[in-house]
């Protein structure tokens, strides 16, 4: 199941990361690999 952007910020946030949801698109694209 693919995360989408909101969880993944939510997923970052938790562990401290502030971060943009364009930067996400990024962490996402490269976990792309580890569907």
């Amino acid at each position: 199941a693919k995360l989408s952007d909101e969880k993944i910020r939510l997923i970052l946030k938790s562990e401290g990361i502030e971060i943009a949801r364009r930067t996400v698109a990024k962490y996402r694209q490269s976990m792309n690999i580890i569907k």
